[in-house]
């Protein structure tokens, strides 16, 4: 075969390569192709991108299969990893995290192929064909080692014939032939024509922005942006320049360009290590450049995880999280959030010290909240396209509802800040896709630590679990509260075993206190006293209110005393006190509830007009009766007003507490709380603390009730008093049916001089009651309804028009309730359920919506687009899909289609049954709707005619089309409705929200295969379970969607299969069996996370954290068993039961619910899972060497022998746990036995041994050390010079080689370990034991036990606690004897 030659036409050097390496690769690929049609390639060029990137070239090149972009690397060493990342291991041994180049090189691919579209479509005359293009990675050094996974090695070629090389030849890429339509010598032309067209050019070397000159090739790259690293011509600065690619669809070149002023402004005048530095924003050819700080140094987060992740322990990672909550922290008390926080956004400075630092970038996706205590008014100065500003990696740490524009941005960031932690902390994201953390997020309401973490203490689970709470209003609300609960666990972490408790400041839940009180929860703590909720002797809920220190008692003396005085329904009751408890003074009040008003306003934002009314004269009630006693609160806000219901009806009202600064003389005019405390307070005219004073607190509350925020002074930042300013007052603010006598009434409440203020709080009172003395009563019409049905009121109309009271706009408006649409589309049950709203006014809002329902029952029910960007598309939630697809116009609407489709959409429940279907089969729709399956059929057909016109659901169907294509080819249904929930968005509860996604992609799987040999995908039921396949584009293919489907099926049944197992089979052993089962030809390679899941959902089996296969409805006594790890918890702490079953369920969330006491307690006991019931709590026994983590461990004492017939069944079941669930174990076996139990724990579960002794002799040897010089130093006194010496050596040389040999991800047997204990090395141990540090397999430590010791050499064994040791008993390893007359 004649190659292509240097100088011939079809080899096009654009622009020759300065480096030898790059050359070499060149080189290569030109000596392997052919010189004939079709092959020419393009060297070291590039193209501008019709979205405006640059994009540089090391070799695009035509084969007869396609077009190619492939990206030459000439890296050395071993390189490892999946899809996403990888690791490569230099010769020098030095490791590095990189992203997959194949991603990068496929986004250019895509970007080409763009480029010759547009070129193509200006061919005159004809249409010119434009290639398939792919793209692909040569790794071409010749000592180049391969350990990809299989998803990895897709589409990455080694160098010819270099099998060492462990990667397929990339001669394979160049010489394929596609069996047909491959490309041609007359195609071939027209294809070379249109590259030259397209304006390929020279790469360029030098390319500058101001006096900086950039890197010729980007840094990274995300969605609408480029970074290149650039230098300073004159010094040695580093820079980091952001392009924002404007040249994308117009529609996108308003909102890229507003991304990059968005986040130059944002950062002006932060000054924070831990947030980047913006210099400037500059205009450029390529779009608008932001200049950033950087060092090159820096390593991103993700990656830098990666390569530390074996060496970081608990205290290390713990840190990393404070670091970044303390950024974040610093971020909000700027009003600043991000809105799209993730590790990728994150870099790690100073990333090989003891304290790395991190710095946060990318706040394209930012904005500015204005000052206030609540997150969720006020909006987020931000883009309202989070979703269209960032990839699919990134998403998977976003809470569920960024996608909504209202959504509070300091609510978003504690959501991802602590899925970050959730990162730091387990070592892996929180879940492989957006769909999979949904799946989680719908199963457990948070994420979970413990379902990849053993061991946790109950404060570190609480602490990321309430951060990702699903649930908006329960979650974690503000990062200061984060902090806070990482103060715990810190505390949890390094407090000493605790002792019977007698001081009460020290109190956690479960602890009985002086009096029998029992502590059931710390509500909090503030500057004079620490408040916990208690229970009595009676066993009723009170508050103990214990001050911190004596020099408070005296606060909690005048408290008590002004509680007495004022005996007044809405004012918190004393029920005894002052007393004395553990020698502390306390008083015991009512309980106000969980909930103070500050958590209602930060959770729902302003109030409803009702509430405002309602509280606004709670407020004043109070405040003037305790005036009438001459007592003033002096610290009215809302973190010390409640609302509880009151007793003869059950309404919510406010109630006061806290008066534990009603003392306090006149003239200390600091007591209380900025910014509720008066600032225009003070000499010369008010010397001492007033009335208005008391007032102006009340004025600030009640603003504060009415708008979601507090009232703003000038500029917001500097000090009112410094001002010349009245109080700003935005009319938009206020509900607009009072926003009229509200700015009149806040106007003179916050007035600077304090004469024009109310007189009287009876005067306040008085023109509170005013301003909604206009209003109509609840269930009044106010306007009726618009005749003449959608043609006169459409579904975008705002409630203003449909006749609704302001007191119903209002309750409707605090759960976004907004438009017509809005309030057809409600639950029922949900209008019946809102708080705080009055029975007449949920009266009113029901039958205004029954109206419109019926009004728009045959209606298309399609809203309006909305407005915020114009030209970009919106996103339909599945409710509006779902009622698009499922009415038809009136004039076409038959009876039988009202019963059939509602059933077969998922949204209807049929008659007896107790929730809706999923994907029912045209039997069971016959039988429910009572029609044949010959009229479902018809039906059916006639239904996606008509969906085929429903331009909505041509998307929905290239979305399942897409999803496929970047899920194996493959998925059940119940994922691709999870991945439609994901990306739409839904708000239906569950079931209803599901079964509606199921049914909606049914709808778009049913008319896909109704165009017939155009169809792009397949079907096949397997029982209950429904998969969907993707047929080829290719009409010609040699494969089919149907071999797909019924790989996926023996998936499923092998999945089944190994679920079924008594002990459920580890990660490994399940990928071994799935990947004996040769795929199809054609078929995508799939990651192994892929692979179980798509196994899992083929054979309806579930699929946990740890990548486990187990039965749905899995027995709670063996889901217990085997989570039994993750119920450890420190000597002398408490679960309650719930905290149980949450830790098993994060562990199994499909298996069965755990039963409750006693039933709990005899399972419990079963798997020798050491928790004792005491005090309402399951209490760990306090006993040496329980510990939880390796920073506080010590060893345990007293035998471990198992005794009776059962002994080796119990020590192969413990055995069999720890290498599920990748754990440490420290295995004692008798001295006489310590070969045999080595061989059989060997031959048994293929471990790999670690030779200790061996490694260490093999070493000292390597350094030229002479075998008697070691013996010698070893016999020396442990100070002597020699035996240092030794340990040092053992220190630099050996333990690194034992760690490197510990990296593996196989399961290690360590074998005489005895020289970590003498010399001193005994921390390989500890880490190995530390549940903090993320372990890649399991790790046995096989140790000699003479007379039942727990000991190495003489050394305590460093583990965490007692369930890391065990007693290997002789009848477990010892050969079976032979039956029979062997004598006779």
């Amino acid at each position: 075969m004649i190659t292509i030659r240097p100088d011939s036409p079809r080899w096009r050097e654009i622009n020759a390569s300065d480096w030898p390496h790059e050359r070499e690769g060149l080189q290569q690929i030109q000596s392997l192709l052919p010189d004939g049609d079709p092959y020419h390639a393009w060297a070291n060029v590039e193209f501008q991108g019709t979205d405006g990137s640059v994009n540089e070239v090391d070799l695009l090149v035509l084969l007869p299969q396609g077009l190619y972009v492939l990206e030459l690397k000439h890296w050395q060493g071993e390189i490892g990893g999946d899809g996403f990342q990888w690791r490569r291991t230099m010769p020098n041994g030095h490791v590095r995290i990189v992203d997959n180049p194949v991603i990068l090189a496929n986004r250019k691919a895509r970007r080409l192929r763009s480029l010759l579209e547009q070129y193509a479509s200006r061919v005159p005359g004809r249409r010119a064909r434009v290639p398939y293009v792919d793209a692909a990675v040569f790794l071409h050094a010749t000592n180049v080692r391969s350990t990809l996974d299989p998803i990895g090695r897709q589409r990455v070629y080694g160098p010819h014939r270099s099998a060492a090389a462990g990667l397929e030849d990339v001669e394979r890429l160049l010489m394929h032939r596609p069996a047909s339509g491959g490309i041609d010598r007359t195609t071939a032309r027209d294809i070379v024509a249109l590259i030259e067209a397209c304006g390929l050019r020279p790469s360029v070397s030098k390319r500058m922005v101001g006096q900086l000159l950039l890197a010729p090739r980007p840094f990274a790259e995300g969605v609408g942006w480029q970074d290149f690293l650039a230098g300073h011509q004159q010094t040695d600065l580093v820079r980091r320049v952001r392009f924002y690619l404007t040249g994308r669809a117009d529609a996108d070149q308003d909102m890229i360009r507003r991304a990059a002023e968005r986040e130059f402004r944002l950062l002006q005048g932060i000054r924070h290590d831990g947030i980047v530095q913006a210099h400037d924003l500059v205009e450029h050819a390529h779009g608008p450049a932001v200049i950033f700080d950087h060092s090159e140094e820096w390593v991103r987060l993700d990656q830098w995880l990666a390569e530390h992740d074996a060496e970081l322990t608990i205290d290390k990672r713990l840190d990393l999280v404070r670091e970044l909550a303390d950024t974040m922290r610093y971020a909000h008390s700027r009003h600043l959030v991000h809105r799209n926080l993730n590790p990728r956004s994150i870099f790690v400075r100073k990333p090989t010290s003891s304290r790395p630092g991190l710095v946060i970038i990318d706040w394209q996706t930012g904005g500015r909240v204005p000052g206030t205590t609540t997150t969720s008014q006020g909006a987020v100065v931000g883009t309202q396209h989070v979703e269209q500003l960032v990839d699919e990696q990134s998403r998977v740490y976003q809470a569920p509802e960024v996608t909504n524009p209202e959504a509070p941005g300091v609510l978003l960031d504690v959501f991802a800040l602590g899925a970050v932690a959730y990162h730091i902390l387990t070592g892996r994201p929180p879940a492989p896709s957006v769909a999979e953390r949904k799946a989680v997020l719908d199963l457990l309401g948070g994420l979970d630590i413990t379902a990849s973490f053993d061991a946790a203490p109950s404060s570190l689970v609480n602490l990321v679990f309430d951060a990702t709470c699903a649930i908006v209003p329960s979650r974690t609300k503000t990062v200061a509260l984060f902090l806070a609960g990482l103060d715990q666990v810190e505390e949890d972490l390094t407090a000493p075993d605790p002792v019977p408790q007698i001081n009460p400041l020290q109190a956690r839940s479960g602890d009985v206190l002086e009096g029998g009180l029992t502590v059931v929860d710390r509500l909090g703590a503030g500057a004079t006293s620490i408040a916990f909720l208690v229970r009595d002797e009676h066993g009723a809920e009170v508050v103990l209110k214990v001050a911190r220190d004596p020099e408070k008692n005296q606060r909690l003396l005048d408290e008590a005393a002004v509680l007495d005085r004022v005996p007044h329904w809405q004012i918190i009751r004393l029920i005894r006190g002052p007393i004395e408890v553990g020698g502390q003074i306390g008083l015991l009040l009512d309980y106000a509830g969980p909930k103070t008003l500050a958590d209602q306003l930060a959770s729902g934002g302003r109030l409803n007009l009702e509430q405002l009314e309602r509280y606004g004269k709670d407020l004043l009630d109070v405040i003037r009766a305790l005036d009438a006693e001459g007592i003033t609160h002096r610290d009215i806000k809302p973190a010390n007003l409640a609302a509880r219901p009151r007793s003869k009806d059950g309404e919510l009202h406010l109630c006061v507490f806290d008066f534990s600064l009603a003392a306090a003389p006149a003239d200390q005019l600091t007591a209380g709380t900025p910014p509720y405390l008066d600032p225009f307070l003070g000499p010369p005219r008010r010397a001492r603390y007033d009335a208005a004073a008391e007032r102006f607190a009340i004025g600030v509350t009640l603003y504060e009730m009415a708008t979601g925020t507090l009232p703003r002074w000038g500029d917001g930042v500097t000090y009112p008093a410094h001002l010349t300013d009245e109080v700003s007052l935005p009319p938009e603010l206020f509900d607009p049916s009072v926003a009229e006598g509200m700015v009149a009434f806040f106007a003179k409440a916050l007035a600077r001089d304090a004469r024009q203020r109310f007189d009287t709080f009876e005067d306040m009172a008085d023109a509170w009651r005013r301003v909604f003395v206009a209003l109509p009563a609840p269930g009044t019409d106010h306007g009726t309804v618009i005749d003449g049905g959608p043609a006169a009121l459409g579904l975008d109309t705002p409630l203003e028009r449909v006749g609704l009271t302001p007191k119903a706009r209002s309750a409707l408006e605090r759960i976004g309730v907004h438009t017509v649409a809005d309030l057809v589309h409600q639950d029922q049950m949900a209008l019946s359920r809102l708080a705080g709203v009055s029975q007449a006014t949920k009266t009113e809002i029901r039958r205004r919506a029954k109206e419109l329902r019926t009004v728009f029952s045959g209606s298309q029910t399609e809203t309006s687009e909305p407005t915020a960007d114009p030209g970009l598309l919106p996103v339909a939630g599945v409710e509006t899909l779902i009622e698009l697809l499922a009415t038809p116009p009136s004039s076409r609407r038959r009876s039988a289609d009202t019963t059939v489709v509602p059933l077969l959409l998922g949204t209807a429940v049929p008659p007896g049954g107790n929730e809706p279907l999923r994907w029912p089969s045209q039997v069971d729709l016959a039988r429910h709707c009572g029609v044949t399956s010959q009229r479902v059929s018809q039906i059916m057909e006639r239904l996606t005619d008509r969906w085929l016109d429903v331009t909505a659901l041509d998307q929905v169907r290239n979305e399942i089309v897409a999803l496929l294509d970047s899920n194996g080819g493959v998925m059940s249904v119940d994922e691709l409705g999870d991945e439609l929930i994901a990306a739409h968005g839904s708000f239906s509860p569950e079931p209803k929200r599901t079964t509606q996604a199921i049914g909606l992609v049914r709808a778009a799987v049913e008319t896909e295969l109704a165009r017939g040999g155009d169809a792009r995908l397949d079907q096949l039921r397997i029982g209950s379970t429904v998969l969907i396949g993707r047929e080829p584009d290719d009409p010609d293919s040699e494969h089919t969607a149907e071999e797909f489907l019924q790989y996926a099926s023996r998936l499923g049944k092998i999945a089944q299969r190994l679920a079924a197992t008594p002990s459920l089979p580890t990660r490994t052993r399940v990928l071994e069996r799935l990947r004996e089962l040769p795929p199809p030809a054609g078929l995508p390679q799939m990651s192994d996370s892929r692979l179980l899941s798509l196994a899992a959902a083929a054979g309806a089996v579930a699929v946990n954290a740890q990548e486990q296969l187990y039965p749905i409805g899995l027995a709670a006594e063996t889901a217990l068993r085997l989570a039994a790890a993750s119920l450890a918890v420190p000597p002398g702490r408490s679960l309650s039961i719930e905290e149980v079953r949450k830790r098993v369920r994060a562990r199994f969330p499909r298996a069965a619910e755990l039963p409750g006491r006693p039933a709990l307690d005899r399972l419990l006991a079963a798997n020798g899972v050491a928790l004792e019931w005491r005090h309402d709590r399951y209490t760990t026994p306090t006993s040496p060497g329980s510990d939880l983590f390796a920073s506080r461990t010590r060893a345990t004492t007293g035998p471990l022998l198992p005794a009776g017939p059962d002994a080796a069944a119990e020590a192969d079941a413990r055995l069999a746990a720890v290498l599920d669930r990748d754990g440490f174990l420290a295995v004692l076996v008798k001295p006489s036995a310590l070969d045999g139990a080595r061989r059989a724990l060997l031959e048994r579960f293929g471990l790999t041994e670690l030779n200790v002794t061996a490694v260490l002799v093999e070493t000292l040897r390597s350094l030229g050390v002479p075998w008697k010089l070691i013996l010698e130093s070893d016999a020396r006194e442990p100070a002597h010079p020699d035996r240092r010496n030794l340990e040092s050596a053992v220190r630099a040389e050996v333990v690194p080689r034992l760690q490197s040999s510990l990296a593996t991800g196989h399961a290690v047997l360590l074998t005489e370990a005895a020289p970590l204990a003498r010399y001193g090395c005994m921390d390989v141990i500890a880490t190995l034991a530390d549940n903090g540090v993320p372990r890649p397999a399991a790790r046995l430590l096989l140790v000699p036990a003479p007379g039942s010791k727990q000991v190495l050499d003489d050394q305590p064994i460093p583990v965490t606690s007692g369930s890391q040791l065990t007693w290997l008993p002789d009848v477990w390893w010892q050969p079976v004897p032979a039956t029979g007359k062997a004598n006779a």
